[in-house]
């Protein structure tokens, strides 16, 4: 319920539940790459991507 309260879909509230996550089980942290990418003109707020360190495999779809 946490998850689906902070992302607001619940498609990628069981996709990181049911796909994402158990490929991550083998790390204890840092799941994520927080790189500096720029400062926004304007508000002069500090931009970044977030990234997983480990590829993720995803499903095919095949239907």
């Amino acid at each position: 319920r946490q998850v689906m309260a902070k992302l607001g879909n619940i498609d990628a509230a069981n996709k990181l539940v049911d796909v994402i996550a158990p490929q991550l089980s083998k790390r204890n942290s840092g799941h994520l790459r927080v790189e500096r990418t720029r400062i926004r003109r304007g508000d002069a707020a500090e931009m970044a991507t977030i990234e997983f360190v480990d590829e993720i495999k995803h499903e095919s779809e095949d239907k």
